[in-house]
C-alpha cells in the first residue's frame, strides 16, 4: 500500500464528516484566495457540529475581521476575568480574557490584538468549555459576485 493512501482515507473520511456537518473544507478568504483550513480546524468543527447541543460541542461567536472582542449569545456561561488564547486558523496565538458574564445570556470576551480572517478556537484557562470565533469580512459583497449571484 502506498505511503500517502492512509492521508487520502483520513482525507476522504474528513471530507464526508465535514460534507454532513456542513461545514466547508475549502472558502475563498477576504483577499479572494482560494483557502483550505488546516485539518485540525475542520475536526474540530466537525466534532462541535456532531457532538450535541452547544453545551457539549462548542459556542460560537461571530465577529468581523479586526475585532478586539466577541459576544457569545448562544447561553455560555464563562467566568469574568477568565484568561486564555484565542488559537488562530493560520497558527499562533492571541491573548483572551473573559470581560463580561451577562444574565441576558451573553458573554463578552476581549483579545489582546485583532482577531484575523478565518475560524480560530478559544481555550480558557481551566476551563472545559469549547468555543470558536468566526471572524468574516466586514462585507460578503465581493464573495457573493465572485461566485455569480
Amino acid at each position: 500500500m502506498p505511503k500517502h493512501a492512509a492521508k487520502n482515507t483520513a482525507d476522504a473520511t474528513l471530507e464526508r464528516a465535514a460534507r454532513r456537518a456542513g461545514v466547508l473544507t475549502v472558502h475563498a478568504d477576504g483577499l479572494g484566495r482560494t483557502t483550505r483550513p488546516p485539518r485540525e480546524v475542520v475536526q474540530s468543527l466537525c466534532d462541535a457540529i456532531e457532538s450535541g447541543p452547544v453545551g457539549d460541542g462548542g459556542a460560537v461567536a461571530v465577529v468581523i475581521a479586526g475585532a478586539r472582542s466577541a459576544a457569545f449569545t448562544d447561553g455560555t456561561h464563562l467566568k469574568p476575568g477568565t484568561a486564555g488564547s484565542l488559537h488562530l486558523q493560520d497558527g499562533g496565538t492571541i491573548t483572551a480574557t473573559v470581560a463580561s458574564a451577562c444574565a441576558t445570556d451573553s458573554t463578552h470576551v476581549t483579545f489582546g490584538g485583532p482577531v484575523p480572517l478565518g475560524v480560530h478556537e478559544l481555550a480558557l484557562d481551566g476551563s472545559p468549555h469549547r468555543a470558536f470565533v468566526l471572524a468574516r469580512p466586514r462585507s460578503l459583497n465581493h464573495i457573493v459576485r465572485r461566485a455569480g449571484r
